[in-house]
């Protein structure tokens, strides 16, 4: 069969038929784009401020903070007192010693040698003299004033409290009381060995043993 060809009228229409919007943007693609889209910036939290060291964290934290204390001991003074100049807990530094077993021995070996430190205190209290040179601001003239019985009575308490203290911390030196130290040897002797031994004596059983009535014997 033979195909039938089309007019020239029909091929005219089909040429000038307009293509429709929608095939248009369908077979229409976009470039893609090279440029990618930006990176989400991530936020950090402000740093937190480092919390402030306490008076005894820098006070330990120091060069020979330590030999600075057992010199403050070996001088005469206490640890209350220095806490309270250092403006820190007497408990903190308490625990701060015990902790460490060689810190806290050398805090018993400096309070115990602190002792002879009091006992030359003791003698310059005891040699002070009856007046004590006072300058008088006024005609800057130095007098001599007596000491009253107030002031006696204190520098009583003054040794005592330091012969008190210099007893405690070394009792073998200055303490009241001498400690006598010595080991005795306690030998077990045999009847035999005992018997022997007071026969040397010349001493019989029969003078330090009473022999009472027999049993059988006649009671008198």
């Amino acid at each position: 069969m033979s195909k039938k060809r089309a007019s020239p009228d029909q091929n005219a229409k089909t040429a000038t038929k307009p293509v429709s919007t929608r095939a248009r943007t369908a077979s229409f693609k976009a470039p893609a784009s090279s440029k990618k889209p930006p990176a989400a910036t991530k936020t950090t939290p402000p740093k937190k401020a480092a919390k402030p060291l306490t008076p005894f964290q820098k006070w330990s934290s120091g060069v020979g903070a330590l030999d600075q204390f057992l010199a403050f001991v070996l001088e005469g003074g206490h640890m209350a007192d220095f806490c309270r100049q250092h403006e820190f807990a007497y408990t903190t530094m308490l625990d701060w010693i015990n902790a460490d077993s060689s810190r806290a021995e050398m805090y018993a070996r400096a309070r115990e040698d602190r002792s002879d430190k009091l006992a030359d205190e003791i003698v310059a209290i005891s040699d002070e003299c009856e007046y004590a040179p006072i300058t008088d601001m006024s005609t800057g003239q130095t007098i001599a004033v007596a000491f009253d019985k107030t002031a006696v009575a204190r520098n009583k308490l003054r040794v005592d409290a330091r012969k008190w203290i210099a007893a405690k911390l070394k009792p073998r030196v200055y303490g009241d009381k001498v400690q006598v130290e010595g080991t005795v040897d306690h030998k077990v002797m045999s009847d035999d060995a005992l018997l022997q031994r007071l026969a040397k004596l010349g001493v019989s059983v029969a003078s330090i043993v009473p022999v009472g009535p027999t049993e059988g014997g006649d009671a008198g």
